[in-house]
């Protein structure tokens, strides 16, 4: 599908991402996705992430994009906004 439709960014689906601690094929195939994509210069996105532990896996196979409850619940704009001010105000160690 990429040769014929070339992207920007592929996103892993949370099917792949969900239990990847608990899945040595789901690690394995989300490293392969990674290292081909990044060959050919497409940024990978890996959705979903609602755990350190599938955290702590990804973070290091150099995914550009890791996004999910993890991190947070969806927000409003308005949200986001003071939230980044706030982090933005408390220095560099409120980012983490």
């Amino acid at each position: 599908m990429l040769k014929k439709m070339p992207a920007d960014i592929v996103k892993i689906d949370r099917a792949f991402v969900h239990g990847v601690d608990a899945s040595n094929f789901d690690e394995s195939f989300i490293q392969f996705i990674v290292a081909i994509c990044h060959k050919v210069n497409i940024e990978v996105c890996a959705e979903g992430v609602e755990t350190e532990a599938e955290f702590q896996i990804l973070y290091p196979m150099n995914v550009d994009t890791i996004q999910g409850y993890y991190f947070g619940k969806p927000m409003r704009e308005e949200e986001i906004n003071q939230k980044l001010k706030a982090m933005v105000s408390s220095g560099p160690d409120a980012v983490k």
